[in-house]
């Protein structure tokens, strides 16, 4: 399957030599443009949508990273390139879908292209499949159809999970925390193992009930069934039942004290 991609590389060798292994040896990697520097790839990342943004980590004045901090919303997978093995760790936390190390290998680049490639294609498929399920029972006459309103849908006690080899349904209720995975997302579970899903914290955000998750941080969607208590002491961290502590960023602090105030009533004081 052909998907897109664009390079971002502050060294015009470093940017013509992938371009050039790409096109010898990822045949299915259209390349749509490539940038020098972080102003530069932003606005451009807009504009063309890649699937794929390879991207180097160490710049002048701003670094990838920081390229990274400008999307709320990733819809791009990200494979980091750099001359430098120190930013591993790193690269893990910003969601990279893989860290290829300078000089780039053929076997990796290939590797790291099928990863790409079977993520966009899991999507593509899953999406395909939505519409198909969406259009049962829009063939039948006008006529026999009722001019009457339907009742509005009660809300889903079950998710359908789109991974790479297909979907899985849970109950809705038994998810604890979201986290983004690149624009893919990892999926906590209370009585299983995590689910690496298909889909970005956006896609969850449109169909999980508004006053039961809630959007922390740009990383994390928490269940506020399984929300433990909050502490301030080290930042804002919601702790869940798990144990796990999440950031909460300082901008979501008044949706995340509003949704917390309708689930459970804070005492008064007197």
């Amino acid at each position: 399957m052909k998907f897109s991609a664009l390079i971002v590389d502050d060294e015009h060798i470093g940017r013509e030599n992938l371009s050039s292994l790409l096109e010898s040896y990822c045949p299915q990697v259209t390349i749509i443009g490539k940038a020098g520097h972080v102003d530069e790839a932003f606005p451009l990342i807009n504009e063309k949508k890649p699937d794929v943004v390879f991207l180097d980590i160490q710049m002048p004045q701003k670094s990838g990273f920081d390229l990274l901090d400008k999307f709320e919303d990733r819809d791009f997978l990200v494979i980091f390139v750099t001359a430098y093995d120190q930013y591993g760790i790193p690269a893990i936390k910003a969601g990279g879908l893989d860290y290829l190390l300078k000089p780039i290998g053929t076997r990796e680049l290939k590797e790291a292209v099928r990863k790409a490639g079977a993520i966009i294609r899991s999507k593509v498929e899953y999406t395909t499949l939505q519409s198909k399920f969406a259009t049962v029972g829009n063939d039948y006459p006008e006529d026999q159809l009722s001019d009457a309103p339907l009742p509005p849908a009660p809300s889903p006690a079950h998710l359908c999970l789109p991974h790479l080899h297909g979907f899985t349904i849970v109950e809705i209720s038994k998810i604890v925390r979201i986290e983004a995975e690149n624009n893919c997302s990892m999926v906590y579970l209370i009585d299983s193992a995590p689910q690496f899903i298909t889909r970005s914290l956006r896609d969850f955000e449109e169909v999980l009930a508004d006053d039961q998750f809630t959007r922390v941080h740009r990383t994390h969607i928490i269940n506020l069934n399984y929300l433990s208590s909050y502490a301030s002491k080290d930042g804002h961290l919601a702790v869940m039942s798990d144990g796990t502590q999440i950031d909460i960023a300082r901008r979501r602090l008044p949706t995340f004290f509003g949704k917390v105030n309708q689930f459970a009533r804070f005492l008064s004081r007197r």
